[in-house]
């Protein structure tokens, strides 16, 4: 295992999420090949994990983040034969699901280019999260996680939003 393999596997999707809207400036070919790219980054470093469940090299990792006298909070993820498992599948499954989307997604390319450059930004926001929630090793990260993978599958799912019946099926209660 590479030492920040745990650490970039979610942080690489987390951050460049922020980098599509500039590719997406260089043109829509660059912004779908850069969301692949950053997804098969993320593979990688996902999959670079998986001998540490064979060679017994688990356990969490742990980094000061608000470190006082009175107060010690710590960002840590957890290297364990469970956490690595899902997220070398929700890293593979992001991959999948990306390659995808580019075909799919190809009749809404001289429609609506923001709303492509949002999709592929939630999407590896989503990727980022997910990876975030089944490595994190406290309440603190597992609650801000879960609330971004909410967040994205909300956004995701009323993609159309012009479309009511997509914004109908966004909504948590319907009027």
């Amino acid at each position: 295992m590479l030492p920040l393999a745990p650490w970039l596997v979610w942080i690489i999707p987390f951050g460049s999420c922020l980098l599509i809207p500039l590719f997406a400036r260089i043109g829509g070919k660059a912004r779908n090949y850069a969301a692949l790219t950053i997804s098969l980054i993320t593979a990688v470093f996902a999959f670079s994990m998986v001998p540490d469940i064979f060679s017994g090299n688990t356990g969490v990792i742990e980094i000061p983040w608000i470190s006082s006298s009175s107060l010690n909070v710590s960002a840590g993820v957890v290297v364990d034969s469970l956490s690595i498992l899902f997220a070398t599948l929700v890293a593979f499954f992001g991959v999948i699901i990306i390659i995808y989307s580019i075909g799919y997604m190809k009749d809404e390319e001289g429609k609506e280019e923001e709303g492509l450059t949002r999709y592929y930004f939630l999407l590896l926001l989503f990727i980022g999260s997910m990876i975030g929630l089944v490595m994190s090793d406290n309440f603190l990260q597992l609650f801000i996680f879960w609330e971004m993978v909410g967040l994205c599958s909300y956004a995701l799912i009323s993609f159309w939003y012009k479309k009511p019946e997509s914004v109908h099926a966004a909504s948590k209660y319907s009027s």
